[in-house]
């Protein structure tokens, strides 16, 4: 699933990557609570990756998943992994948006 919400009037500011991968059981549980947190951050591009099957993502290392790779204007403010809940992934793009206000 190639994910998700743009943001309005140009070029989005931050974006959210999940990288996971087909086979992983908690990455296909935790799909649709990172589609309810996209969906409650219109302002914030969202998008779902396969680790597998998408070459821009193929030369990282993953060893957890679900990994979360989030970016300010294309500079990376967050990659690791998370809890598989919709509270995690809130919790924290909103401490790292406010962080650089």
């Amino acid at each position: 699933m190639a994910m998700m919400t743009a943001a309005q009037g140009g070029e989005p500011v931050w974006s959210v990557v999940c990288l996971c991968a087909a086979w992983c059981g908690v990455c296909r549980e935790y799909e649709g609570v990172f589609a309810q947190v996209a969906r409650e951050h219109p302002g914030v591009v969202f998008r779902w990756s396969d680790i597998e099957e998408d070459e821009a993502e193929a030369d990282v290392e993953v060893e957890t998943f679900p990994t979360l790779r989030i970016s300010q204007a294309g500079v990376e403010r967050f990659f690791g992994p998370v809890l598989p809940q919709a509270h995690q992934l809130a919790t924290l793009l909103r401490g790292l948006m406010g962080s650089v206000a």
